[in-house]
């Protein structure tokens, strides 16, 4: 697997990215053997990025991560978010990240984090964050309890704001560079090129819509997603290939971000995301998926508060 610098950070990262909301239980239940066994499978194919949150399994994911790379810390880079902590619980204050900081730490059961992120910007004041949540977060990067700053979210606008007026390093966003949405890089790309900020692809499968068996009932995206989607689903069967598959083949490809995160649930389905970077696309099958995706393309649902939305 490649490595990736990270914008201007210095820091490498894997092409790849665990993504580790499943250590969480948020796509079904695993058990404390499997969880570890499947991250000590993924730092043996060479992933070396590990995205994590307190949201995830309510500090379940943070915990299990914890426990699994122990004695296996080093050359991984380890990142988590702060300011959500639940459904509709936030805290976006300097308190309340300085608080989340010190939990994660003992979880994780490290002495830093490499890249510490406020979890979906679009739920917080943007004033908030960019006068009191980020410089928390620089002083903490200035006393090295963490190695950068980064904000994540879906709102591409806000986030390109936040990056505007506060020197980030980098950011993520989620459903914006995979077969329904191509904006990620339209938005960040060249803001993240002048200013130096690492760009990571997240939620590749758009939420699950990419996935063999489809989006669940919670996915707040309109129908004309979901519809497309199927679309996808069945022009990728009738290829022969792994919805999945192609998805994360398709994000690699994506010019613009630095590194692509995957959440799989067990070995197997890691196995099948690792085939995808020796997959080669026809190019008649993804003609046929833009096509196919048609007006749905970019098409777009909202998050957080209201006054976030653009």
């Amino acid at each position: 697997m490649r490595t990736c610098l990270l914008g201007r950070t210095g820091i490498f990262v894997s092409e790849l990215g665990f993504g580790c909301a499943p250590l969480g239980d948020e796509y079904g239940a695993m058990d404390e053997t499997s969880s570890m066994h499947l991250v000590h499978a993924a730092i043996d194919s060479g992933f070396t990025l590990f995205d994590t949150a307190p949201y995830y399994g309510r500090t379940l994911s943070e915990e299990r991560l914890g426990r699994a790379l122990e004695g296996k810390r080093d050359g991984i880079v380890l990142a988590t978010k702060c300011a959500r902590r639940g459904s509709t619980e936030f805290d976006f204050s300097a308190a309340g990240v300085k608080a989340d900081l010190r939990a994660s730490l003992k979880r994780l059961r490290t002495d830093r984090i490499d890249l510490f992120q406020i979890h979906d910007v679009e739920f917080g004041s943007e004033q908030l964050i960019i006068e009191e949540t980020l410089p928390e977060l620089m002083k903490m990067k200035e006393a090295g309890d963490i190695l950068s700053v980064g904000i994540t979210g879906l709102s591409l606008p806000m986030l390109a704001r936040i990056a505007e007026a506060f020197p980030v390093d980098t950011i993520l966003a989620y459903c914006h560079g995979d077969l329904l949405a191509r904006d990620f890089t339209p938005a960040l790309g060249e803001l993240a090129e002048e200013k130096g900020i690492g760009l990571i692809n997240a939620s590749i499968t758009h939420m699950g819509v990419l996935t063999p068996q489809g989006q669940q009932d919670w996915h707040p995206a309109p129908s004309e997603v979901f519809e497309a989607g199927a679309k996808v689903r069945e022009l990728c069967a009738a290829h022969g290939l792994n919805t999945a598959e192609v998805a994360l083949r398709f994000a690699l490809d994506y010019e613009g971000p630095d590194s692509t995160l995957i959440g799989v649930s067990d070995e197997e389905q890691l196995a099948s995301s690792l085939s995808a970077l020796e997959l080669e696309l026809p190019a008649e099958l993804l003609n046929e998926i833009d096509e196919a995706v048609g007006s749905a393309m970019n098409l777009r649902w909202h998050e957080g508060l209201k006054e976030n939305f653009e």
